[in-house]
């Protein structure tokens, strides 16, 4: 809509002047009187100013303020309505103006249906919104409930009256919540302003071992011409300090206060309690799988008979969840209690004792291990954010108190390594002579749920490891040991290696019809020094099947760190020896060795492969206990093609012996491991994880933007992967399906997917205990006629789009799993916009549901850890995508402001040329720019443009539109008298 209309100069500059004051007076009178706003609308009126020392007019931009105007009629202040003008024109005073502004409201409440004006402020909404939830009302309770894992949004409406000072709304946010968005007020909003100004400055009073949670007051001013107001700040349960119960009732309440300066109007407060429930069973009390859990980590049963010489038992691993493995924790005091190993001899028990501890890192993480005591030390080397550590030896029980104080551990897990040591030489050297645990330390036992619901026990069996947390509120949990039982171990004196064959659990399922030069995991072999000492030099030879069914592609061989390895080798074509020319060293305890290095041609494998490793370490343990058949962890696993599309069974395909080097098989260790093929389709470990920058390790955010304003575009990234653990029979997937699901509001633009090929680190299994090394992986994007990309509007729910995508390439399919020939991984990336409307309404999404992929023909494999950590269940189909603990997976989007916006330019023309022209850039704006327009000729004239657009997102009913309306004040001639008031004389 656009209004154009025309001020031609006349013969009287004081006559102009005068008309100046009438109009400057009356459009402050009616936006005073009237509150000329539109709602959460910022709007500009030009106003026509005399310059002094001129014979023209400059044209000033007066800011107006923003208010609702509820249902007021075009009619609301007629121009026959001459007393209201006549109290502007004979004073102008502030006292003049507060009355015109009094009776203006009552006259809008006298045109709005009688509706009595507010009296100071009042909070007409506190509800708790949660997609999927019914809404709770926080003016008719006490208290709320919220999913621990679940954002949500308070959204609260607060009405106020018209040209009441110094109004404010305040929200605290109190420990046990954070605060993940509030909206910041922009130019023509009700609120004038926020503090804090950023969330970055919003930060707890309170210091829980440097962690500050992110919440606190925040406090909205408003614009005395604001009415009615609404917010929406997106929160959620703050895991760190949650004490992992099915029920937690913080101790302070969310609060809402309206108020002016000393005065308070309504105060709104709730009791938060976090929630979760981990199953329907009516009695199972566990809100997530475990809770914090302590697990040992290590297959060692040797310990070394000297005195003095320190040795690890286990690995004592700490961490909050079986699912929830990333959820950090805060502990205001967590007691480990450590049994000491004994053995006995003469009916006593001779106890060791505690040497060191070594504070391990994640796997091949880099970040800080945050239950070493150093990293909590401040400049001054004491300890700092309340921070505290002590050891406590126990010399009745034979035990060891290790006790942290303020506690954070940002990264969720850590490891540590206790080392023991014999006063005396242990001369006991039976088998499972030496024992770890104590009768003082109660066992858990492994019976669900009760061994998960943090219960201190009373009975149990005798443990290695055990302890107890004091959360932030003072309640305690005795973490779960059920794997920490009582242990047994032999003293020996020297090395004693050990070789053992591991074939998979399930048969693999064959794909050669399908695709001939896929590479498949075979088996491996568990290699473990299990003595007190360094072994000798050894050989070590590995002898597989030559049977036209399988080749053997690559073989991992185990080897201490920094040890050069030499090898040779034989082939199916080529029965004689060679040596490879190379130089191997071993890294991560393993060189590997395949068919390309050994630079052999199509169709050849290895029959055999035989090293020279050097010695084996004290502690060598060549595969991880808990992942036994893992190809990436483990030190001597076997690759492979399959040559045929034959199911069968290939008896000790594949044998392993060790040797002292040079003392032949006199000294040798064995082992070997069968393989079994199936035309079975199987199951597939699918997950999404976050992508890469390309040629780099850089990750990309899975959301460039985790909050967002409706209006904005939000870019998704992500990586279709797969874990490399053999759970069922498939490896690789070429029939995946994608699924997007996005509310109706917002749209999928510029999509592009990729084939990735060549990263070797299994992030789906291991997560950041394992490092990616492979900078630039085989990038190609894939052609859009290679696949479809449809909307399944049958499927669809009301108010969301489901969008599928499916792959066509029969000939040369995208694949997702392992392995490549360079024993890498196969990955499809996915990148789309996420346009929101500018009409949509708050809300907060979790990309977990909003894409999600599968395999047309095998089904995702599921289990109870790391698997189900993938998954979601939808209609009994199991879909997967990123990991519950991901971070940035979550978009809060805030509704824009939207109604009617405005613009008001003005331009000087010449009389002989006044065509209109409805281009707003042509105008000038003083509010925008500071651009002045010049009246000087008689012959000049000032052009003004008006317009008004709909910004709704949706087309105005006719109720709409008499919900709003504008107007152009035009004072009656004679009503101001020229030189009479001095408020004009002064301006």
């Amino acid at each position: 809509m656009v209004s154009r209309f025309e001020y031609h100069g006349k013969e009287s500059l004081m006559e102009k002047r005068r008309q100046r004051r009438k109009e400057q007076l009356r459009n402050r009178t009616v936006a005073l009187a009237a509150g000329l706003l539109l709602a959460g609308v910022c709007g500009v009126s030009s106003a026509l100013a005399a310059t002094g020392g001129s014979d023209g007019f400059d044209v000033v931009d007066v800011l107006q303020d923003t208010a609702s105007l509820s249902a007021a009629p075009s009619s609301l202040v007629p121009a026959e309505d001459d007393a209201l003008w006549q109290v502007a024109a004979e004073g102008g005073s502030d006292a003049a103006l507060k009355e015109i502004a009094s009776r203006g409201a009552n006259l809008l409440a006298a045109r709005s249906g009688g509706q009595r004006a507010v009296e100071g402020m009042r909070i007409t909404t506190a509800l708790i919104k949660v997609e999927g939830v019914l809404d709770q009302n926080l003016a008719n309770d006490s208290s709320f409930s919220v999913d621990f894992n679940k954002q949500f949004t308070l959204h609260i409406e607060v009405e106020s009256e018209l040209n009441l000072a110094n109004k404010k709304v305040e929200i605290t946010v109190p420990d046990g919540l954070t605060v993940v968005e509030y909206p910041i007020p922009e130019r023509g909003d009700m609120a004038e302003s926020v503090t804090p100004e950023s969330i970055d400055q919003l930060h707890s009073v309170n210091n829980y071992g440097g962690y500050h949670p992110t919440n606190g007051t925040i406090t909205y001013s408003l614009k005395n011409t604001a009415e009615k107001n609404s917010f929406n700040i997106v929160l959620a349960p703050d895991t760190v300090l949650w004490n992992r119960t099915k029920e937690q009732e913080l101790k302070d309440s969310l609060k809402i206060e309206v108020y002016t300066g000393d005065r308070t109007y309504q105060t709104i407060s709730a009791t938060p309690k976090i929630t979760g429930k981990y199953n329907d069973t009516p009695s199972d009390n566990r809100a997530i799988q475990t809770g914090p859990r302590l697990s040992r980590i290590g297959v060692k049963t040797g310990v070394p008979t000297a005195a003095n010489q320190p040795f690890a038992l286990r690995q004592i691993w700490i961490n909050p969840d079986k699912d929830y493995i990333d959820m950090p924790q805060f502990f205001k005091k967590l007691e480990l209690t450590i049994a000491l190993p004994y053995y006995t001899e003469n009916g006593n028990n001779i106890y060791a004792k505690l040497d060191h501890i070594t504070w391990d890192p994640a796997g091949e993480s880099t970040r800080l291990n945050l239950l070493d005591p150093e990293n909590h030390k401040g400049g001054d080397d004491s300890y700092k954010d309340g921070f505290n550590f002590t050891k406590t030896v126990d010399d009745a029980n034979h035990t060891v108190k290790l006790t942290w104080e303020n506690l954070y551990l940002e990264y969720a897990q850590d490891y540590f390594t206790p080392y023991f040591k014999w006063t005396s030489d242990c001369d006991i050297t039976t088998t499972n002579a030496v024992r770890w645990g104590s009768d003082s330390i109660l066992n858990t036992g492994k019976t669900a749920p009760g061994c998960y619901e943090g219960k201190t026990p009373t009975t149990g069996d005798a443990s290695a490891v055990g302890g107890t947390i004091t959360w932030q509120d003072d309640s305690t949990w005795y973490l779960y040991n059920g794997d920490c039982t009582t242990l047994s171990f032999t003293a020996q004196a020297g090395e004693s290696m050990s070789v053992n064959g591991k074939a998979n659990n399930q048969p693999i399922y064959n794909n050669y019809a399908s695709d001939s030069n896929i590479i498949y995991y075979l088996g491996q072999f568990h290699v473990v020094n299990q003595g007190g000492a360094v072994s000798a030099n050894k050989t070590v030879e590995f002898t597989y099947g030559n049977n036209d069914k399988i080749g053997v592609t690559a073989q991992k061989i185990p080897a201490t760190t920094g040890n050069v390895v030499e090898v040779w080798y034989t082939t199916t074509t080529n029965p004689t020896e060679q040596k490879y020319n190379g130089t191997l060293i071993s890294s991560g305890g393993f060189v590997a060795f395949t068919t390309q290095m050994a630079g052999l041609g199509k169709g050849e494998y290895f029959t055999k492969i035989k090293a020279n490793v050097g010695s084996y370490e004290k502690d060598y343990v060549g595969y991880v206990s808990s992942r036994d058949q893992d190809p990436t962890s483990g030190y001597a696993t076997t690759f492979g093609k399959l040559l045929t599309a034959d199911e069968a069974t290939y008896s000790n395909f594949a044998s392993m012996k060790m040797y002292d080097t040079g003392s032949g098989d006199s000294t040798a260790k064995s082992g070997n491991y069968t393989v079994k093929v199936t035309n079975t389709r199987g199951e597939i470990p699918l997950a999404m994880e976050q992508a890469y920058e390309e040629n780099s390790l850089e990750r990309v955010p899975i959301l460039s933007k985790t909050s967002a304003t409706a209006g904005e575009t939000i870019t998704f990234n992500g990586l279709l992967s797969s874990s490399a653990y053999p759970y069922s029979s498939n490896n690789i997937t070429t029939d995946q399906e994608i699924y997007i699901r996005l509310p109706e509001k917002i749209t999928v633009k510029n999509l592009k997917l990729y084939q990735e090929v060549g990263r070797m680190a299994d992030k789906v299994f291991l997560l950041d205990a394992v490092t990616e090394t492979v900078t630039s992986p085989q990038r190609t994007e894939i052609a859009k006629d290679s696949y479809s990309f449809v909307e399944v509007t049958s499927a669809a729910e009301t108010g969301y789009k489901l969008y599928k995508i499916t792959f066509m390439d029969a000939d040369n399919p995208a694949k997702v799993g392992w392995f490549t020939d360079g024993l890498g991984q196969y990955q499809i990336g996915i990148s789309f916009d996420m346009e929101i409307a500018k009409d949509a309404d708050a809300m907060t999404l979790d990309m977990r549901d909003c894409v999600r992929f599968k395999s047309a023909s095998l089904t995702s494999t599921s289990n109870n850890g790391t698997l189900a950590q993938y998954q979601v269940m939808d209609d009994r189909v199991r879909y997967s995508t990123f990991n519950v603990n991901a971070k940035g997976a979550k978009l809060s989007v805030v509704a824009a402001r939207l109604g009617l916006t405005f613009t008001f330019g003005a331009r000087m023309l010449d009389k002989s040329n006044t065509e209109p022209d409805y281009d707003a850039g042509d105008y000038s704006n003083f509010e925008e720019k500071g651009d002045k327009v010049y009246l000087k000729d008689a012959d000049h004239v000032v052009d003004m443009l008006f317009t008004l657009k709909n910004e709704t997102g949706r087309v105005f009913s006719k109720d709409d539109a008499q919900a709003f309306y504008y107007f152009i004040p035009v004072p009656k001639e004679g009503v101001l008298a020229s030189g009479e008031n001095s408020h004009l004389k002064s301006n």
